[in-house]
């Protein structure tokens, strides 16, 4: 159990986010374990009271983090993995068909853990990954690259002109010697 666990802040070895249906999601990696921003959480899976989720979690999925935020490093409310799973499972809207924790929830358990299951992690191969959909590559104000899936009837732009604006951003390209290293993409 990590020592944020029973309330003492443990060091944070490295922060990041990721976003689901552009909700962002910032997780903590305390130990080498991950631990989601509880807010987050709640707000994606529509639970209005995140403290009372909170109460109902043992003792070992929920603590208290460092991270940044806008008005600077801050104490947030944390969850362990099992304590998001725990939360994810009890959510009543995330098994109403539709919903954003009903989607939330599915992608968890219909993508996530089998994904774990088979490989040992999640996205473990990017390349696999971006040629089982169409891709939107975005960039933030701060030049964060996203990489957002896009719909089946979207307009898409051809790997060239990705290339272009990717140029124009400053990023340097090598052009692949034949289209094969795209894995097929188009």
């Amino acid at each position: 159990m990590s020592a944020s666990a029973r309330g003492a802040l443990a060091p944070v070895e490295s922060p990041f986010s990721f976003e689901f249906e552009s909700y962002p999601m910032r997780v903590i990696v305390i130990d080498g374990e991950p631990w989601f921003v509880a807010a987050d959480l709640c707000h994606v899976l529509k639970i209005a009271n995140s403290r009372d989720a909170l109460l109902k979690l043992d003792d070992d999925e929920k603590g208290v983090g460092l991270t940044d935020t806008l008005g600077g490093q801050q104490n947030v409310a944390i969850v362990s993995e099992s304590g998001m799973y725990t939360l994810v499972l009890r959510c009543r809207d995330a098994v109403k068909p539709g919903t954003l924790p009903h989607r939330f929830r599915k992608w968890v358990t219909a993508e996530v853990l089998p994904q774990i299951r088979k490989t040992g992690q999640y996205g473990s191969d990017p390349l696999k990954l971006l040629q089982n959909g169409r891709w939107l590559l975005s960039f933030d104000d701060d030049g964060r690259a996203r990489l957002s899936p896009v719909a089946e009837d979207a307009f898409v732009t051809s790997p060239e002109h990705i290339m272009q604006l990717l140029a124009k951003r400053g990023y340097i390209l090598a052009k692949p010697a034949d289209k094969s290293a795209f894995g097929g993409l188009q």
